[in-house]
């Protein structure tokens, strides 16, 4: 997953903190542009340190992704909640 990727390390679990993990501003920037060029998705960087959590900034994401898609898609192009973690996490 990208979190995984990005700190290099080998499982990243839902309820894990990105901080605690050792990310840094830095890795949120690696983070940020991974979901930019897999998602087309982009996030202040404060909602990186205000949802630290891999579940917490994965609803985030989640959100953004409903608000931008409500009237553009069909329901079922829509990547779920479990899927997105999937992503996220490794």
């Amino acid at each position: 997953g990208i979190w995984a990727e990005v700190l290099g390390i080998g499982r990243v679990g839902r309820n894990d903190n990105f901080f605690e993990l050792g990310g840094h501003s830095l890795a949120i920037l690696q983070v940020q542009q991974k979901l930019q060029q897999i998602l087309s998705i982009s996030l202040p960087l404060r909602s990186y340190f205000e949802n630290s959590l891999l579940t917490d900034i994965a609803s985030v994401i989640q959100g953004k992704r409903l608000l931008g898609f409500v009237g553009h898609v069909e329901h079922a192009e829509l990547m779920g909640m479990s899927e997105l973690l999937d992503l996220l996490e490794s």
